[in-house]
């Protein structure tokens, strides 16, 4: 009986923690789905780089993954089956060492992936006043998360032989003086990056430390189904 009631408390348990790392497989997709679909922020200034987009493209088929591995583990558990269960276990180790891989890559190319969106933004400072869409996309960037150049204001007169656009004003509903510095923003738009990669990989630590548990709970539920016999 008490064996009984423990295989029951960790059927509940694996089906609760499916249910809330397929919460967080949707964080992560969601947050791809942003990074990739917001058109006045970073993923505009690469169409001409890949790389970055493989990032962030790779980012939400893992939230995707995750939200599949997720349902599959929660109807498994319900269903009581061996090979639902053996199928999601495979299915989650793997994904259990490709995340771990992705959160160790996080970490290494953190500052590659920053230096290299700060070059291919800096390149296009010189077109600001000549392009329409060019302007469009640092006016949209700057306004809408308070930042001003990539690493601050001044690169606007090192990268665009520019003084800072209206958009850098800290009263954005107003023009300022972008020659005095205490009217401009001086924080720069890739420390935004910087957020965006740890809110990034903190998600996944925590999916990964659930991933865990569940690779646990599933394979003591599928040991005490086949000892009872089940064969579906």
């Amino acid at each position: 009986m008490a064996a009984e009631g423990c295989t029951a408390c960790v059927k509940w348990l694996l089906i609760a923690i499916n249910a809330v790392t397929w919460l967080f497989g949707g964080a992560i997709f969601a947050l791809g789905i942003y990074i990739r679909a917001t058109e006045g922020d970073f993923i505009s200034f690469t169409e001409d780089d890949s790389s970055l987009l493989t990032v962030t493209n790779f980012f939400i088929a893992l939230g995707s993954i995750i939200m599949i591995i997720g349902f599959l583990g929660c109807f498994g558990a319900l269903r009581e089956s061996l090979c639902l269960l053996m199928t999601y276990f495979i299915l989650l180790l793997i994904i259990f060492v490709l995340q771990a891989t992705a959160i160790i890559l996080v970490f290494l190319y953190r500052s590659y992936v920053e230096d290299k969106m700060g070059e291919i933004m800096k390149k296009t400072m010189p077109q600001y006043e000549t392009e329409n869409g060019t302007k469009g996309i640092w006016d949209r960037l700057q306004r809408s998360n308070g930042c001003c150049g990539v690493d601050g204001p001044k690169d606007w007169e090192t990268w665009g032989s520019l003084k800072p656009p209206y958009s850098c004003c800290k009263d954005s509903a107003a023009e300022c003086n972008t020659t005095i510095s205490y009217e401009i923003i001086e924080k720069g738009c890739v420390s935004l990056l910087q957020s965006y990669l740890t809110y990034v990989a903190i998600a996944m630590i925590v999916v990964a430390s659930l991933e865990l548990l569940n690779l646990s709970f599933a394979m003591a539920i599928f040991c005490n189904l086949r000892k009872e016999g089940t064969l579906v």
